[in-house]
Protein backbone atom coordinates (compact mmCIF):
# COMPACT_ATOMS: atom_id res chain seq x y z
CA UNK A 1 0.00 0.00 0.00
CA UNK A 2 1.37 3.44 -0.93
CA UNK A 3 1.09 6.53 1.23
CA UNK A 4 -1.09 9.43 0.15
CA UNK A 5 0.77 12.67 -0.52
CA UNK A 6 -0.22 15.17 2.18
CA UNK A 7 2.14 18.05 1.37
CA UNK A 8 0.63 21.37 0.33
CA UNK A 9 -0.20 21.61 -3.38
CA UNK A 10 1.31 25.07 -3.90
CA UNK A 11 4.25 25.49 -6.23
CA UNK A 12 7.44 27.13 -5.07
CA UNK A 13 8.29 30.50 -6.64
CA UNK A 14 10.81 28.78 -8.89
CA UNK A 15 8.34 26.08 -9.97
CA UNK A 16 5.67 28.70 -10.71
CA UNK A 17 8.14 30.81 -12.74
CA UNK A 18 9.12 27.72 -14.76
CA UNK A 19 5.46 26.75 -15.31
CA UNK A 20 4.57 30.28 -16.47
CA UNK A 21 7.31 30.09 -19.09
CA UNK A 22 6.03 26.77 -20.46
CA UNK A 23 2.25 26.61 -19.97
CA UNK A 24 -0.78 28.75 -20.73
CA UNK A 25 -1.97 30.23 -17.44
CA UNK A 26 -5.51 31.06 -16.32
CA UNK A 27 -5.83 34.02 -13.97
CA UNK A 28 -8.95 34.99 -12.05
CA UNK A 29 -9.19 38.66 -11.15
CA UNK A 30 -11.72 39.63 -8.49
CA UNK A 31 -12.88 43.16 -7.73
CA UNK A 32 -14.39 42.91 -4.22
CA UNK A 33 -17.26 45.30 -3.55
CA UNK A 34 -19.62 46.06 -0.71
CA UNK A 35 -23.22 46.77 -1.70
CA UNK A 36 -26.17 48.40 0.05
CA UNK A 37 -29.61 46.83 0.53
CA UNK A 38 -30.53 47.72 -3.07
CA UNK A 39 -27.43 46.08 -4.52
CA UNK A 40 -25.72 49.39 -5.31
CA UNK A 41 -21.94 49.35 -4.94
CA UNK A 42 -20.94 51.52 -1.98
CA UNK A 43 -17.23 50.67 -1.63
CA UNK A 44 -14.59 48.80 -3.60
CA UNK A 45 -11.72 46.84 -2.09
CA UNK A 46 -8.26 47.60 -3.44
CA UNK A 47 -5.15 45.59 -2.61
CA UNK A 48 -1.82 47.30 -2.17
CA UNK A 49 1.06 45.13 -3.40
CA UNK A 50 4.74 45.59 -3.93
CA UNK A 51 6.13 44.66 -7.32
CA UNK A 52 8.99 42.18 -7.70
CA UNK A 53 11.27 45.22 -7.99
CA UNK A 54 10.01 46.47 -4.62
CA UNK A 55 8.10 49.48 -5.93
CA UNK A 56 4.44 50.35 -5.09
CA UNK A 57 2.78 50.35 -7.72
CA UNK A 58 4.53 50.43 -11.09
CA UNK A 59 2.94 50.87 -14.52
CA UNK A 60 2.81 47.82 -16.78
CA UNK A 61 4.12 47.74 -20.34
CA UNK A 62 0.52 47.83 -21.59
CA UNK A 63 -2.77 46.95 -19.91
CA UNK A 64 -2.96 43.21 -19.31
CA UNK A 65 0.55 42.67 -20.66
CA UNK A 66 1.82 39.09 -20.80
CA UNK A 67 5.22 38.80 -22.48
CA UNK A 68 4.54 35.13 -23.32
CA UNK A 69 1.18 36.02 -24.95
CA UNK A 70 -0.57 32.92 -23.69
CA UNK A 71 -2.40 33.91 -20.51
CA UNK A 72 -6.15 34.09 -20.11
CA UNK A 73 -7.73 36.27 -17.41
CA UNK A 74 -11.31 36.14 -16.14
CA UNK A 75 -12.57 39.10 -14.14
CA UNK A 76 -15.48 39.20 -11.71
CA UNK A 77 -17.11 41.88 -9.55
CA UNK A 78 -17.90 40.04 -6.31
CA UNK A 79 -19.99 41.39 -3.42
CA UNK A 80 -18.37 40.45 -0.10
CA UNK A 81 -19.52 40.65 3.50
CA UNK A 82 -17.64 40.49 6.76
CA UNK A 83 -14.02 41.22 7.49
CA UNK A 84 -11.38 40.88 4.80
CA UNK A 85 -7.63 40.94 5.29
CA UNK A 86 -4.73 40.83 2.83
CA UNK A 87 -2.77 37.61 2.48
CA UNK A 88 0.36 36.37 0.76
CA UNK A 89 2.08 39.20 -1.15
CA UNK A 90 -0.65 41.82 -0.54
CA UNK A 91 0.36 44.56 1.90
CA UNK A 92 -3.00 46.14 2.65
CA UNK A 93 -6.69 46.13 1.70
CA UNK A 94 -8.38 49.52 1.49
CA UNK A 95 -12.10 50.15 0.96
CA UNK A 96 -12.76 53.23 -1.16
CA UNK A 97 -15.86 54.79 -2.66
CA UNK A 98 -16.56 54.30 -6.37
CA UNK A 99 -15.58 57.94 -7.01
CA UNK A 100 -12.27 57.46 -5.18
CA UNK A 101 -11.65 54.23 -7.10
CA UNK A 102 -12.33 55.97 -10.42
CA UNK A 103 -9.87 58.72 -9.51
CA UNK A 104 -7.20 56.16 -8.58
CA UNK A 105 -7.79 54.17 -11.78
CA UNK A 106 -7.46 57.33 -13.88
CA UNK A 107 -4.01 58.11 -12.49
CA UNK A 108 -2.46 55.20 -14.39
CA UNK A 109 -0.20 53.90 -11.61
CA UNK A 110 -1.88 50.51 -11.27
CA UNK A 111 0.28 47.56 -12.26
CA UNK A 112 -0.53 45.04 -14.97
CA UNK A 113 -3.67 46.65 -16.33
CA UNK A 114 -5.47 46.80 -12.99
CA UNK A 115 -6.49 50.41 -13.63
CA UNK A 116 -8.24 49.34 -16.83
CA UNK A 117 -9.85 46.41 -14.99
CA UNK A 118 -11.04 48.71 -12.21
CA UNK A 119 -12.56 51.21 -14.69
CA UNK A 120 -14.36 48.35 -16.47
CA UNK A 121 -15.66 47.00 -13.15
CA UNK A 122 -16.95 50.45 -12.21
CA UNK A 123 -18.68 50.81 -15.59
CA UNK A 124 -20.20 47.34 -15.20
CA UNK A 125 -21.56 48.37 -11.79
CA UNK A 126 -23.17 51.46 -13.35
CA UNK A 127 -20.69 54.13 -12.24
CA UNK A 128 -19.34 56.70 -14.70
CA UNK A 129 -15.63 56.45 -15.38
Amino acid sequence: MTETETAAGWLTREQLRDARERLPMLYVEVVPVRVDERGVVTTIGLLLRASSEGTIPTPGVTPFHDPRQHAVALAFVVPVMGDCSPQQDALDLAWVTPDEAAALAAVGDMDGGHGVLLRQALAHAGHPV
